[in-house]
């Protein structure tokens, strides 16, 4: 099953059981599209008209206001506040500031002030069946380029086909202008590309060993440096020194990746993303369950990361991907959707995204 799908289905194997008096929901619009997301709100609000109550855990600040009556915010494990929405809209009180304990600045960093440079990942006529088709772009140094999908819109496909976990059914893939044929993520991690996928709990991480195993997993030669034994020390002193870098909190080498927020886990994941030493970087849904604190945090790496690589963004939310990227494309229905000259804006990349045209 997708995400979506797991996500439906925990749902409503809770909504089956009767007699409930008290639903929670963790992060449940994480994986869902803006119609989904409507229509669990209803649902939500349904269920509040028979008397079920209904505790809500979500970093999408906007829905606190949209569908509850009060809320609490919680800061390094304390409650820190709490107030019901109504005397928070009078009050015209910002959580975004609770949550940090600090006025917010602007979550997505300046963008690239210098052209790019030389391509480092080409598309050409790339397809799969029934997934997508034609997909032909490309990603310069320098740049983060950002692509917008709705769930179900091929961009999951198109990420794993490009690390090297789907096989291409036609059209070519060139890295610093070479063809290159990736029948592996490990092809791809030789080739110089490193993907930060979409669900890191299954797909980006060992959850049940700590920041010291994982770190390393996509760079094993440089762990040990060419020889078949692990250089521990300097391993330790690397992951140490990743793990500052991208603040993650607790600073634990040993603590499983499992006790970790959603948002640490990226910043391992992060982690070990920079260990790879890769050239082009593949971010899918990253902030996906993070919070705006740590999300302003990734923003900042990702554009660190461009100054010297290639980055790309791929996700499902539309603000994320034309805040943070320097050139956007939409993928609707496994098609790509380009910009004329002089680039998407913000409602036309949705436009496109959701509806795979560009409004007159």
């Amino acid at each position: 099953m997708s995400a979506v799908e797991r996500e439906a289905v925990a749902i409503l194997q809770a909504l089956a059981v009767d007699g409930i008096r008290v639903l929670i929901l963790d992060e449940p619009t994480s994986t869902l599209t803006e119609v989904e997301r409507e229509d669990l709100f209803a649902l939500m609000n349904q269920l509040k008209t028979r008397g079920i109550s209904i505790i809500y855990i979500t970093h999408q600040l906007e829905e606190v206001f949209a569908i509850a009556d009060s809320f609490s915010v919680f800061r390094a494990g304390t409650c820190v506040a709490r107030m019901s929405v109504a005397e928070a809209r009078e009050s015209r009180v910002s959580l975004a500031e609770l949550m940090l304990g600090e006025a917010v600045g602007d979550v997505f960093p300046p963008k690239a002030g210098a052209p790019a440079g030389e391509a480092l990942l080409e598309l050409e006529g790339l397809g799969r069946p029934h997934e997508f088709t034609d997909i032909t772009l490309q990603a310069r140094r320098g740049e983060i380029l950002g692509i917008f999908g709705l769930v179900g819109s091929g961009c999951d496909e198109l990420s794993k086909t490009i690390f090297g976990a789907l096989p291409a059914a036609r059209g070519t893939i060139r890295v610093h202008g070479r063809e290159v044929v990736l029948r592996s993520p490990r092809a791809a991690l030789d080739a110089g590309i490193f993907l930060v996928p979409g669900d890191r709990r299954s797909e980006g991480l060992a959850l049940s060993r700590p920041a010291l195993f994982n770190v390393p997993l996509a760079n094993l030669r440089r762990a040990s440096g060419g020889f078949w034994a692990l250089r521990r020390g300097r391993l330790r002193r690397d992951a140490q020194e990743l793990t500052r870098q991208v603040a993650l909190h607790p600073p634990s080498l040993t603590t499983p990746a499992s006790g970790f927020s959603g948002g640490n886990q990226q910043k391992i994941v992060l982690a070990k993303g920079l260990y790879s030493e890769a050239d082009i970087y593949i971010f899918v849904e990253p902030t996906v369950g993070v919070d705006i604190g740590a999300r302003a945090k990734i923003y900042a790496q990702m554009r660190a990361l461009a100054r010297a690589a290639a980055v790309v963004v791929i996700s499902s939310d539309c603000d994320e991907v034309h805040g943070v990227a320097d050139r956007s494309v939409a993928l609707h229905k496994g098609r790509l959707v380009a910009p004329g000259a002089r680039g998407f804006s913000r409602d036309e990349l949705l436009m496109a995204g959701i509806m795979g045209e560009v409004a007159a």
